[in-house]
């Protein structure tokens, strides 16, 4: 798996662990677990995140792509 393809997983997965409240119970085929952000040093233009997201379905899910306002 490339790079960017691994940073926009981890992003993808920060913006569902936000967005579950806004997501009722059993409508996503995903489920994040052990969501973490490690604290930025001053001055820092990025930020890394990381978790574990599980296809909760019994069929093929894709994650497209995804955007937060807490992370802009």
């Amino acid at each position: 798996m490339k790079l960017n393809d691994r940073i926009t997983v981890l992003f993808a997965g920060l913006y569902f662990s936000f967005a579950c409240n806004a997501i009722a119970a059993g409508e996503s085929a995903f489920q994040i677990e052990n969501p973490w952000v490690r604290e930025a040093p001053p001055m820092a233009s990025m930020l890394a995140g990381y978790l574990m997201i599980k296809n909760t379905t019994d069929s093929v899910a894709m994650l497209i792509g995804v955007s937060s306002p807490e992370f802009r």
